[in-house]
């Protein structure tokens, strides 16, 4: 039994970090931050998009949080992401992980 699950958590700002969007963009659980790290790969590598950046991180946690319950699995679309970053909203940066744990694309 995993001692500990994780939290793939993405954010997207534009390409100059004048903003982010307020809410992550995808936030799914995993059994293991190993499982957790293996996907974060290919999420930031199929993160395609020229004029946004995308930051993201495995955030440990306590698997009793997600034991019983459903997977977390939130993602926006393409899309949504534009006309979240179109409204200007400026809540989340990538400084909010810990230091040299984020990753980063460009989407």
């Amino acid at each position: 039994m995993s001692t500990l699950a994780a939290l793939m958590i993405l954010i997207a700002c534009p390409a100059d970090g004048s903003a982010c969007v307020q809410e992550p963009v995808s936030v799914i659980s995993y059994g293991d931050t190993g499982s957790c790290r293996t996907a974060l790969s290919g999420a930031l590598a199929r993160a395609k998009r020229s004029d946004v950046h995308m930051y993201g991180d495995c955030i440990p946690v306590d698997p009793a949080l997600l034991a019983g319950k459903p997977g977390v699995s939130r993602s926006m679309t393409p899309d949504e992401i534009t006309a979240a970053l179109s409204t200007g909203r400026q809540d989340a940066r990538p400084s909010a992980f810990a230091p040299g744990a984020v990753a980063n694309t460009k989407w």
